[in-house]
């Protein structure tokens, strides 16, 4: 008897721990998993976030996210006005000169990577 009670218990815990984990939901910033690596606003709606290999928009003050491309490599990103810069690895920048809407790559003649990017003005 004990032991088909320590059975039915284990088979409940198996089947809860399983029922359990079917149901998660990504949280902001949807789409992705991948971890942020720089958030920049251009006006109090619209803003950025930069992970390794995507950029994410956001239309509504960040209460939702959506990718809008994908990018070769993101390590930093800024804005100075209506132009922005989102540098990465082996000499990788895209740039955008109207508010983030879109974005071009640029050669650098550089095979390095950039970590940061700071824009003082045009």
């Amino acid at each position: 008897m004990k032991k088909n009670l320590l059975f039915l218990f284990c088979i409940t815990l198996f089947i809860n721990k399983i029922h359990s984990q079917t149901n998660w939901e990504l949280l902001n910033p949807k789409p992705t998993t991948n971890t942020g690596k720089d958030v920049e606003f251009v006006t109090t709606n619209i803003g950025y976030i930069i992970t390794s290999n995507e950029l994410l928009e956001t239309l509504d003050a960040g209460s939702t996210w959506l990718k809008k491309q994908n990018i070769s490599s993101g390590n930093d990103l800024s804005f100075y006005n209506t132009i922005g810069y989102i540098v990465g690895n082996y000499g990788y920048v895209l740039k955008s000169t109207d508010n983030g809407t879109s974005w071009n790559q640029i050669s650098t003649g550089f095979n390095s990577s950039f970590n940061t990017v700071n824009i003082i003005d045009k």
